[in-house]
């Protein structure tokens, strides 16, 4: 188990045994690190470890909260369905038009979309991200290019060694989606940079 991992279950005890409770102020990263002899980078880690797993939430210049159990994300599986194959009377254009018109319901995953359930996008630490970032936007900047290529790569190798994983940043290649992510690993095909 890594330290951040240690940590993080250690918060995560904390408040499964009721010494954190609900809307409980966790310590500021700066603080945690100081008490813990810990890294910044990971006390971070463990926080946001928390946050993915619903036990805690952060508040714009407030810092890191318990989370209400009510508002904890439930593990819960989906509803399995189970299709039955087409009677002589269904024709197979009726059977996908009814596939297509299932496909925005909440109630089934989309085993054949190659699009993560939008529940599991960390949207409200994306909307906060985006606003801090657009608050003080240089409107200049929005001309160019706003994320270098290097600056990228950088980042999403830091990513996997937070993970425990050791990638070398110029080994990572971006593309603009997955199709030509998947075009990209077909034979013959190099990754233009």
């Amino acid at each position: 188990m890594r330290r951040y991992e240690r940590y993080a279950s250690e918060i995560a005890d904390l408040i499964d045994a009721g010494a954190l409770n609900p809307g409980d102020r966790l310590p500021s990263v700066r603080e945690a690190s100081a008490m813990q002899g810990l890294s910044r980078t990971t006390v971070f880690a463990a926080y946001y470890l928390l946050e993915a797993r619903g036990l805690i939430h952060v508040r714009p210049r407030s810092g890191y909260f318990v989370h209400d159990r009510s508002h904890r994300a439930a593990a819960v599986a989906p509803k399995t369905s189970h299709a039955n194959a087409p009677s002589a009377e269904e024709e197979i254009d009726d059977l996908s038009m009814e596939l297509i018109r299932t496909a925005g319901s909440r109630e089934l995953v989309q085993l054949g979309s190659g699009f993560l359930s939008p529940t599991l996008y960390p949207l409200s630490r994306l909307a906060r991200h985006l606003w801090n970032s657009m608050r003080d936007l240089d409107p200049f900047c929005v001309s160019h290019d706003s994320v270098p290529a290097k600056d990228l790569r950088r980042q999403i190798a830091l990513r996997y060694r937070l993970a425990g994983t050791a990638v070398d940043a110029e080994e990572i290649t971006l593309t603009a989606g997955a199709m030509e992510g998947l075009h990209l690993c077909l034979p013959g095909r190099h990754p233009a940079r």
